[in-house]
């Protein structure tokens, strides 16, 4: 998955190797000289970004002079959207970028590659099987990952030494997370930062007391008991223990308040840390999630690509797929910090760039990572946590009136 910073509209990248005019039909087709071209559908924060992308598709067309990719990004924001207005409209690209956490919106406009994995002989030992797993719908495999990756808690070095609390041990627990919490909150400065947003929260709820909010089947459960204990407490962090500041609008800026060290500590995954790391004027740290009574848990979720149903070459675009989930891409997409490698021999080169103790925090935290299962309208249930989740937060209402009327609007009756 990607951390994705500002917004662009639908954005036109045209260079030889990876340009954008109008689709082919049926997002691909072969030439009579046997050269494919390939329609390519990805998000992007900026030109950084965008520019790494352009960057794979000209290592897959070195790699495959026969293949070209038309690229077209969007804002991650953005991007979804896109994706299903296309689909809608007979518009699909063939190479489709799809995120774990919406998969079950889209499975079934793409093509299962459980026979093009087999017949090409991958290696599926060589990726993260959580990775793996996370992109999986009813046992098929419906992309293959680029990146993934468990959510962890970084930590201010600095503000932990100017208050002379005592840093986070791999062993920790709730209530030390909470004593720590309360320690370094002082004034206007936090221990902690909170916000509604799915991964992050979600994976506190499941270390809290194993909580989660969407059943093994796929249904929204936003009303068990469990839940709203759980959903009770993290929102307590605002509203009655007052370590993290208040909720602000509908935008997420936790890591935001972490950056500008307004707050000690923030949950978020791999594909922030680098960046994290490199904008943080302070000595960030890492630690799993503390543990609640079941031990410590956390929630995974990455991304990959897969093929449209519509698409008329899916041969091709698998190749495709191949050169972009292979062990050189997703080395240099590591060492620029863009994934956390889904693969495991290219893990490495995202480890290169890390804080120091990162690949002794990750590798704890996915000891007991479990890829985040989500409803086939998540991107809904998300904007609607994030939207009115707030509410619970800064006391207006209670959580568990929140939780009940986000399971009516998006669920099944409580």
């Amino acid at each position: 998955m990607l951390s994705v910073a500002g917004a662009t509209g639908l954005a036109a990248l045209t260079l030889p190797l990876a340009s954008c005019g109008n689709d082919p039909a049926g997002g691909g087709h072969t030439d009579h000289h046997g050269r494919t071209t390939l329609s390519w559908l990805m998000w992007s924060g900026g030109s950084e970004e965008q520019q790494s992308w352009l960057d794979a598709a000209a290592t897959v067309h070195r790699s495959r002079p026969d293949l070209t990719l038309e690229l077209q990004t969007s804002s991650f924001d953005d991007y979804f959207t896109n994706l299903g207005t296309r689909i809608a409209g007979d518009g699909a690209p063939c190479l489709v970028s799809m995120q774990s956490l919406r998969l079950g919106t889209f499975d079934e406009t793409m093509v299962p590659l459980d026979d093009l994995i087999a017949d090409r002989g991958i290696a599926l030992d060589d990726f993260d099987p959580n990775a793996l797993k996370a992109l999986q719908s009813d046992g098929r495999q419906m992309a293959l990952p680029y990146d993934n990756g468990p959510l962890l808690i970084l930590y201010n070095k600095d503000m932990f030494r100017a208050g002379r609390v005592a840093e986070p041990e791999p062993d920790w627990t709730i209530s030390d997370f909470e004593q720590t919490a309360k320690r370094l909150t002082r004034g206007r400065k936090y221990g902690y930062a909170a916000f509604p947003n799915s991964e992050p929260m979600l994976s506190m709820l499941a270390t809290y007391n194993g909580a989660g909010a969407v059943t093994a089947d796929r249904r929204l459960s936003l009303t068990d008991e469990a839940m709203i204990e759980a959903f009770g407490w993290y929102t307590g962090l605002v509203r009655d223990q007052r370590v993290a500041p208040e909720i602000s609008g509908n935008t997420d800026n936790s890591t935001d308040q972490f950056l500008a060290g307004n707050a000690a500590m923030v949950t978020t995954g791999p594909w922030d840390i680098l960046n994290v790391n490199a904008e943080a004027d302070f000595t960030v740290g890492l630690v799993r999630l503390p543990a609640g009574p079941h031990g410590s848990r956390t929630l995974s979720a990455g991304s990959g690509f897969g093929i449209a149903r519509s698409c008329t070459v899916p041969e091709k675009a698998f190749e495709a797929v191949q050169i972009l989930t292979g062990q050189a891409q997703l080395t240099a997409l590591g060492a620029q910090g863009r994934a956390f490698p889904a693969r495991l021999a290219a893990q490495h080169a995202w480890y290169e760039s890390a804080p120091k103790g990162a690949k002794a925090a990750l590798s704890s935290a996915l000891e007991t990572a479990t890829p985040l299962v989500t409803t086939e309208n998540w991107t809904e249930v998300a904007d609607g946590i994030g939207q009115y989740g707030g509410q619970a937060f800064n006391g207006e209402q209670s959580p568990r009136a929140v939780l009940e009327q986000l399971q009516s609007d998006f669920g099944d009756a409580p």
